[in-house]
């Protein structure tokens, strides 16, 4: 197994007081004035890259204070200058313990994988003789670092195959940033799982530093986190089902933003609906219960429904298409003049009653696209049928990964179907609801047999374009209610 590729995300305050330390991480000792880069060349042994994440409020700290003009999109020009400058003057100057200056040789090369990203931030600072209040909002902060961090992810992803880490430096995060970028990443981390597979999470915050020659220890410090499990689409959001009404936001993404400013991304956001309707919201709804309640039979079929290819690429047109709406939204907005002073009013671009519906959303797009492109390994038989075997599979192999309790169930389903389709072989052809009665009589086949009828017996969905979802029901676990379950015995080669 090669090295992992490696996400570092680095939320940052001002850089400007910042002082060379010596850093020590491991066996690393290095001369800097941030963590990033010894960071950058630990994760170095990997495929790395950087995201640093700067706040628009960065702005306050240029050097031509003129360049901060009406628009929102000044502030946020003049902030990524800001961060871009600091970064140039760090990589040059870093040495190695022992004084062998490498900024110089490894300088450039590193600070090519760093990419800056500004995001609305909150407070007021002097700007010349002006005084200019960023007026954001936590919640639009957290929703600028889950997109960034994701679209990041999704194209390291498609670049290069392999496992995933992501690393979260919360050592030069101000006030909200640490905790907030740290929800943010917990998210995306549990969105790239349900997409790409195992994603860990690594947190680091160094000591506080003692002075220039003492050394200060970067830490990795315990996170315990759990799995997120797929929130159920029967959760009502006022008197609409979740399922109804995240499809409704992929489908129609501009009510994430405020009504006067979703025609300024109306381009970007026509391309994230074009995402979603790749899949159809028919599949989006068919896939998200029958991973959320672990229906093998039903994610199977509905897996078949998506074009072929469409899994791949789907995701990252979606969280870019989002991104870059929000952004074309932010970069539209004039500060508002109030006297003397400027406000930036960025917390206004989105309804943020949405923002909870689009990452359960997201989340569980990823879950649908996951599901999809695993079930391309599970093919169904010439007449379009799957055997008992191969949905036992499926579910231990891939639906156990969304619905942990789906073998508890689909272990008992599996051996009651095989052995009632075995007491009743005569009828070939069957719909299930009609051998309840037949099979209480009867006894069930040895465990010889019945392992031998799991890779005979076919089962197949045959219900209408909509289905008629009930979680009651016990035979649900293979697909749906009885009446649209059909079973075939194959006849013995």
């Amino acid at each position: 197994m090669g090295a992992p590729r490696i996400l570092l995300v680095a939320p940052w305050g001002s850089p400007r007081h910042w002082q060379p330390v010596t850093y020590r991480l491991g066996q690393l000792t290095v001369k800097a004035r941030t963590t990033l880069i010894p960071l950058l060349l630990s994760a170095a042994r990997g495929r790395a890259r950087a995201l640093v994440i700067v706040a628009d409020t960065l702005c306050a700290d240029a050097d031509n204070r003129g360049d901060i003009g009406s628009k929102w999109e000044q502030a946020e020009q003049a902030a990524r200058e800001v961060a871009q400058k600091w970064l140039r003057e760090f990589f040059e100057e870093y040495s190695l313990e022992g004084g062998r200056p490498l900024g110089e040789d490894r300088g450039p090369e590193l600070l090519s994988s760093v990419k800056v990203a500004v995001c609305p931030g909150l407070g007021q600072y002097k700007v010349g003789g002006t005084t200019i209040t960023f007026r954001g909002s936590l919640t639009l902060y957290y929703l600028c670092v889950l997109l960034s961090v994701l679209e990041e992810a999704l194209e390291e992803a498609e670049r290069q195959g392999g496992e995933m880490e992501i690393w979260l430096d919360l050592t030069h995060g101000v006030n909200y940033m640490p905790s907030v970028s740290l929800l943010a990443v917990l998210r995306a981390r549990s969105v790239l799982e349900k997409l790409v597979g195992p994603t860990r999470l690594r947190l680091f915050n160094s000591d506080p530093p003692r002075g220039e020659s003492k050394p200060v220890v970067v830490n990795e410090m315990e996170l315990e986190t759990y799995p997120t499990p797929l929130p159920r689409p029967d959760e009502r959001v006022g008197n609409q089902k979740l399922c109804e009404v995240a499809a409704e936001l992929l489908e129609k993404p501009q009510k994430l933003l405020r009504d006067d400013l979703r025609e300024k991304a109306r381009g970007a956001l026509e391309r994230a609906r074009q995402a979603f309707e790749g899949m159809g919201r028919g599949v989006f709804e068919g896939l998200w219960y029958a991973a959320s309640y672990a229906l093998p039979l039903l994610a199977l079929t509905y897996a078949r429904k998506l074009p072929e290819g469409r899994a791949e690429r789907s995701a990252l047109e979606l969280v870019r298409g989002l991104r870059d709406a929000l952004f074309s939204a932010l970069r539209s907005l004039n500060a508002e003049p109030d006297g003397g002073a400027l406000t930036y009013p960025t917390g206004r671009a989105i309804v943020e009653e949405q923002v909870r519906i689009l990452e359960v959303a997201l989340e569980a797009y990823a879950t649908c696209l996951g599901v999809a492109r695993a079930a391309a390994a599970y093919p169904p038989d010439e007449e379009g049928g799957y055997a008992l075997e191969t949905i036992e599979r499926f579910t231990s192999e891939v639906l156990s990964r969304y619905a942990p309790f789906a073998e508890n169930f689909i272990g008992r389903e599996v051996r009651e179907l095989a052995a009632t389709t075995w007491l009743t072989r005569p009828c070939n052809w069957t719909l299930y609801g009609e051998l309840r009665k037949a099979v209480e009589k009867l006894k069930e086949p040895d465990e010889k047999t019945l392992t031998k009828l799991k890779e005979r017996i076919l089962v197949r969905y045959q219900g209408g374009s909509k289905p008629n979802y009930d979680d009651r029901n016990f035979r649900a676990h293979l697909g749906l209610v009885y009446s649209d379950v059909e079973v075939k015995l194959r006849a013995h080669a």
